[in-house]
């Protein structure tokens, strides 16, 4: 990675020191307060190389990942009976640059392969779970308005 990569990365994370904290409310109160960030604030950098979409296959049990350029013209289809297989084929095509893309990359692929192995649906960039929709978990966290 470049170290203008690398940097970029950095700025999309948020450091929260607890360390000593035990108090699960406390710890909890603060994942709802950074959950509730406005993500509008949050500019979407695309990755050079262009972008992945993920799913599984449960009727021949495997997993595909079509890259797509940036323009949105199909690149290339991989598939594999494994999240490893695919992240490893996928970087040693250069699919991918940016270290946030490469992590979202492997959470997608495990969702997908969890998917399979339990026959539970798959929908990619959902958060895993409840189906419920984002304006329910304020209140179900105690952090939004009551």
């Amino acid at each position: 990675m470049r170290p203008e990569e690398v940097e970029s990365f950095r700025r999309q994370v948020q450091l929260v020191a607890r360390i000593g904290e035990e108090r699960g409310e406390v710890i909890a109160e603060e994942i709802c307060r950074l959950s509730l960030r406005d993500p509008e604030a949050e500019r979407l950098t695309l990755d050079k190389a262009g972008y992945l979409v993920v799913y599984p296959d449960p009727r021949r049990n495997r997993l595909t990942l079509e890259h797509y350029t940036n323009h949105g013209v199909l690149d290339c289809v991989i598939e594999g009976a494994t999240a490893a297989a695919l992240y490893a084929t996928a970087i040693e095509r250069c699919l991918l640059t940016r270290l946030d893309h490469a992590a979202y990359l492997g959470r997608e692929l495990a969702r997908a392969e969890q998917s399979l192995r339990t026959g539970e649906p798959y929908v990619q960039d959902r958060a895993a779970g409840t189906e419920r929709p984002m304006a329910s978990l304020s209140t179900a966290c105690r952090c939004g308005p009551e």
